[in-house]
Parts: structure tokens; C-alpha cells; sequence
């Protein structure tokens, strides 16, 4: 477990930051849309396929950092405080948020357990790119990042599913 916490709590750096950021972000968007898919989940593609428009991509950026800042930084931020260097705490304390995190949106429970799956996976990173190694601003900037580009991912996937399937409109 030492070792875990050790490895946790070292940022990474350079290209392997990148291949990391990117790893998660895979991550959190096969956990959200792969897994319900596979379970047979139909998404409510009209809801998701909002217009991509700058003003609706900015709403979705800034509702994705703002939701990074309640169900991450918060929890993470607050055990670190009362326990100073519990790196394995302050991932826990955002692990137990991640439920709350995927009830918060309006699907149904298979899909809404995925999003707090994907939100586990969003805790991980904010940990492990600063959230818990005296870099808070870092880690919220990748999962923030992270969240965003899955939520526009998933916007221009569902125009694309109702451009090709004139059975979902």
C-alpha cells in the first residue's frame, strides 16, 4: 500500500503526463458510454446532442470544472487539510463522492452508476496529477480537462447518432 500512496502522490511529468491524461481520459469515456452500451442501455441521445455552439461548449466546459471542483477538489482538499499528507485518504474521501457524483445527473441508475464509476477514475487523476501533492490547481486542470473533453466527445457522438439513425429522432 505504501508503495501505491508513493506512486500516487508523485505527478507525473513530460510526455508520460500526456500519455497518462490520456489514458484516463479513455478511461472515463468507455466507463460512461462503453459500459451501459454493452449492458443495453439506450441513451437519451435529444438530451445529449445539445447545439454545438460556442456559448453551449463554454456552458458544458464550465459545468465540468465546476462539477470537478465540488466532487474532487472539495473532498480531497478537506481530508488533507484535517490529515495532512494521507494521500490514500484523500483519494478515498473522493471515491465515496464519486456515488454522489453520478446520482447528481438525470439518467437512468445503470448509466448514472457508470458516471460515478467514470468519477472514481476522475478522483484517481485528480490525485495523481497534484490534488494531493501540494499541486490542487494541476489536478483540477486534468480532471476538469478530462471531464470536458468527454462531455463534447459525447455531444458530437450523439449528433452523430441521430444524423445516421433516423429511428433514435
Amino acid at each position: 500500500m505504501e508503495t501505491f500512496a508513493r506512486w500516487l502522490a508523485a505527478p507525473p511529468a513530460g510526455r508520460s503526463a500526456l500519455g497518462l491524461w490520456l489514458g484516463f481520459a479513455i478511461l472515463v469515456f468507455v466507463i460512461w458510454l462503453g459500459v451501459p452500451a454493452l449492458l443495453g442501455v439506450r441513451f437519451p441521445v435529444e438530451y445529449l446532442a445539445v447545439p454545438l455552439s460556442l456559448k453551449n461548449l463554454a456552458v458544458m466546459a464550465s459545468t465540468s470544472f465546476g462539477e470537478e471542483f465540488v466532487f474532487r477538489v472539495l473532498p480531497v482538499m478537506t481530508v488533507l487539510y484535517l490529515f495532512p499528507g494521507r494521500t490514500v485518504w484523500a483519494l478515498l474521501a473522493a471515491i465515496v463522492v464519486a456515488y454522489p457524483f453520478g446520482m447528481w445527473h438525470d439518467w437512468l441508475f445503470t448509466a448514472k452508476t457508470c458516471l460515478g464509476l467514470g468519477g472514481i477514475v476522475l478522483a484517481f487523476a485528480y490525485v495523481k496529477f497534484g490534488g494531493a501533492s501540494g499541486k490542487p490547481f494541476n489536478g483540477f486542470l486534468a480532471c476538469g480537462g478530462i471531464h470536458a473533453a468527454c462531455n463534447l466527445v459525447v455531444a458530437v457522438a450523439a449528433h452523430i447518432v441521430l444524423a445516421w439513425s433516423p429511428s433514435v429522432s
